[in-house]
């Protein structure tokens, strides 16, 4: 909650994004996009339209670049040095499921890796941080 109420208080989000932005949906971007469209056509203006699919977006999430990014955002100290122990130094590893030579059920896992890259997800702070990541992408484009 601190970190959405420092990013709105800042004016921070990017105005036309509307996943995971309270009061936001698919149905607010549609409309949008529709009025935007609408006045550019009534003003004799050429429109055109560009659209992405970011595929596994959350997992290529560059923890160095996203940092770099909340420091510039005014997100620094204390709490810049907490998302950065939250993100770095994660590890994973998988877990099969198996029976030995007597039928018994046990696990055979693998061994574990080094997350260098991407957002928790299903956490609570997956979406704002995926967020910050690529507020800037429309003015790269």
């Amino acid at each position: 909650n601190r970190l959405w109420h420092f990013l709105e208080s800042h004016n921070l989000l990017f105005e036309n994004q509307h996943g995971f932005i309270k009061k936001k949906s698919t149905t607010s971007a549609i409309l949008s996009l529709i009025n935007k469209i609408v006045r550019d056509m009534d003003r004799g203006q050429f429109v055109t339209g560009l659209f992405f699919d970011l595929s596994k977006a959350f997992d290529m999430v560059n923890h160095s670049l996203l940092l770099d990014k909340m420091s510039g955002m005014g997100i620094r100290g204390t709490a810049l040095d907490w998302f950065a122990s939250y993100l770095q130094e994660r590890k994973q590893f998988v877990v099969l499921p198996a029976t030995d030579s007597r039928g018994c059920l046990t696990n055979h896992h693998s061994s574990e890796a080094l997350i260098q890259n991407g957002v928790p997800q299903g956490s609570i702070l997956g979406p704002v941080l995926f967020l910050l990541f690529i507020k800037n992408l429309p003015n790269c484009l």
